[in-house]
């Protein structure tokens, strides 16, 4: 968890190998963001994870999930949800 930067991306690999889904942490580096972290390691699906950090305003923040996007869907994961 400590190296995780803006733009950071990688794939979670899970029990299904269907990757069309991007979830983007939106992050501040507050005290929740272990938590939302420590959950994404723990899905069985297959997803890509993008970094969204320390971007402000947060219209700008969602703004950039639209950009980075490649894959079909794209889900919003604020750190403290």
């Amino acid at each position: 968890m400590n190296d995780l930067y803006d733009n950071k991306e990688w794939i979670h690999s899970g029990i299904d190998n269907n990757l069309s889904l991007t979830i983007y942490i939106i992050t501040i580096c507050g005290k929740q963001l272990e938590y939302c972290y420590n959950a994404l390691c723990n899905l069985e699906s297959s997803v890509k994870i993008n970094v969204i950090m320390n971007i402000k305003p947060t219209s700008k923040a969602y703004d950039t999930m639209r950009e980075r996007c490649t894959t079909k869907y794209f889900i919003q994961l604020d750190e403290d949800m």
